[in-house]
């Protein structure tokens, strides 16, 4: 992860596209949606939600399908898949 300067960097044209694919809000709602909005920074980047997102931004990125199933939010949930 890397935090770039909105005013004192230059962005290239694979970065702006990222963030007009992405950008903050889609991740921090997947943050809160699952929950971690509250880990730290490490501990965000090894949950399988964040996985799952930055995998699903990278295939919009580079206009590949992206097919692979959103982890489970609970064990609920978990148990729910498995019927």
């Amino acid at each position: 992860m890397y935090v770039k300067n909105v005013y004192g960097e230059h962005w290239d044209d694979y970065q702006l596209r990222s963030v007009s694919i992405g950008g903050n809000q889609p991740f921090f709602q997947i943050l809160k949606e699952y929950d971690i909005d509250t880990l730290g920074i490490a501990d965000k980047y090894k949950q399988a939600a964040v996985k799952w997102y930055k995998q699903k931004h990278c295939a919009a990125m580079d206009d590949v399908p992206f097919t692979t199933v959103q982890p489970p939010k609970d064990w609920n949930e978990r148990i729910e898949l498995t019927k």
